[in-house]
């Protein structure tokens, strides 16, 4: 009886014994890669000096091996180490804990072998939460007792954080010795300005920052600089009603304290033990001190503190017959984040001034005695800004020799341009051209200020 073939089976025959090869060729794949793994790892030590260092990690095993029997051996420790004899010429050595031994082998000669054994706990669970935490860091976990050393480079500050804080979930102290890849520098503009707000509501304008104070009259309030305020401000300095106090440019490191002040010294009564009274000289003027943090590659964590100080004479404190003048200040002490070239406005720092204004007749106002008739004393309380504009920008590091350059202003459109440091950025032609771009944007409020009304407040002095 001949055998039945059925033709359409052949292909899924095929089809199944492909399978089966391929199959077969992935776990041999698998296996020799395990192998290949495997071997990477001397299983196996052949003791050849009379001392030798070797390093176990927890849980894992090693066979020494000697060229002659082996008829004795002994371990100091054996909470941390055990050791098993497997041939005559052969031992097994299991790490327990963390610990430092030594293993004493000798051989029929009686000549000694010691080996030191420095057993370490497993870094394979840390190294992997690391390398999928912070794929771009390179890091190194050293375990040192209850304590681990962690070393390498990371991309970002914030990342060293990140990792101390990984490594102390696994043991109880963690000694940081990780360094940022690269050095940043980071430049800071600033603007230090005060504005009239008693003038503005007189002129019927208001402040887009303005909000409702704290009862005690001071606020602090933080703002993006945005185009449209920052053309309300420059119209503001074109009539003089927006007076800047500094404009300074500091550049510092990644991470590093740098700070601005410009004023003078008063001095101040201090409080003591003793009756006598202390003084001291108390600064005043402006200052502004700077902790920049680079947190990305165009993102700045920025911890500023600014003050302005000035001597109060209404308010003086008395040291014996002579009198010694108060500090009034205001300060704005706050931490943000910015992107890099992006401006922050901390604004609504208030402040109460009270201007006497001396109106007389000509001639008859000079007259000794009957001039008290022909002069009026006008008081006016004018309520005074602070204002403070801050813009981070993150400078690479430059060569010996290499001009450094500064970002200026494009005439075209608001994007930087690059300058040398020789050159000056802000020229009178780059003024110039500044100006007339922001004409669309002033103009209605400079056709506010031309009535003759308008005119005559702005001649006041503040």
């Amino acid at each position: 009886m001949r055998a039945n073939l059925n033709t359409p089976n052949i292909p899924k025959l095929v089809t199944f014994s492909v399978m089966i090869v391929w199959g077969l060729f992935d776990a041999s794949a698998t296996v020799a890669q395990s192998v290949s793994m495997l071997a990477s790892v001397p299983a196996t030590h052949s003791i050849a000096a009379a001392r030798e260092h070797m390093e176990l990690t927890v849980k894992s095993s090693r066979i020494l091996s000697l060229n002659t029997r082996i008829p004795r051996f002994q371990v100091h420790d054996e909470d941390v180490l055990d050791a098993t004899p497997v041939s005559v010429q052969r031992i097994q050595i299991s790490a327990k804990k963390p610990g430092t031994t030594q293993i004493n082998v000798w051989d029929t000669s009686e000549r000694l072998y010691t080996i030191d054994v420095n057993v370490v706990a497993d870094t394979r669970p840390i190294d992997e939460l690391l390398n999928s935490h912070l794929p771009l860091a390179s890091l190194k976990v050293t375990p040192v007792n209850a304590s681990a050393i962690v070393s390498g480079y990371v991309t970002r500050v914030d990342d060293v954080d990140r990792a101390i804080a990984i490594v102390e979930q696994f043991y109880e102290t963690a000694i940081n010795n990780v360094q940022v890849a690269g050095s940043y520098q980071v430049l800071l503009h600033t603007r230090m300005m005060e504005i009239n707000r008693t003038k503005l509501r007189r002129l019927g304008l208001n402040a887009p920052w303005c909000h409702s104070a704290s009862p005690s009259g001071e606020s602090e309030q933080c703002l993006r600089y945005d185009g449209h305020l920052k053309s309300f401000i420059q119209a503001l300095e074109q009539q003089n009603l927006v007076k800047v106090l500094a404009s300074p440019t500091v550049v510092t490191m990644d991470g590093r304290h740098a700070r601005f002040a410009v004023g003078g010294r008063v001095p101040t009564m201090l409080s003591g033990d003793t009756s006598q009274p202390n003084v001291a000289y108390g600064e005043y003027g402006t200052s502004i001190d700077f902790l920049p943090t680079v947190i990305g590659p165009d993102r700045v964590r920025l911890k500023v503190r600014s003050e302005m100080s000035e001597p109060d004479p209404r308010h003086p404190a008395n040291s014996g017959s002579t009198e010694l003048p108060a500090l009034k200040t205001r300060y704005v002490d706050t931490t943000l984040e910015l992107h890099t070239e992006e401006t922050v406005l901390l604004a609504s720092l208030l402040q109460s001034r009270d201007v006497s204004i001396i109106k007389r007749t000509p001639v008859l106002g000079a007259v000794p005695g009957i001039g008290a008739l022909f002069r009026h004393v006008h008081c006016e309380h004018n309520e005074i800004e602070l204002l403070i504009t801050i813009t981070p920008e993150i400078v690479p590091p430059t060569m010996p020799g290499q001009p450094w350059c500064m970002p200026v202003n494009s005439a075209a459109n608001d994007e930087p341009s690059w300058a040398p440091l020789a050159v000056s950025p802000r020229n009178d032609a780059m003024i110039h051209q500044d100006e007339n771009r922001q004409t669309d944007d002033i103009f209605s409020f400079s056709d506010l200020l031309s009535s003759e009304h308008e005119a005559d407040a702005l001649s006041s002095r503040w």
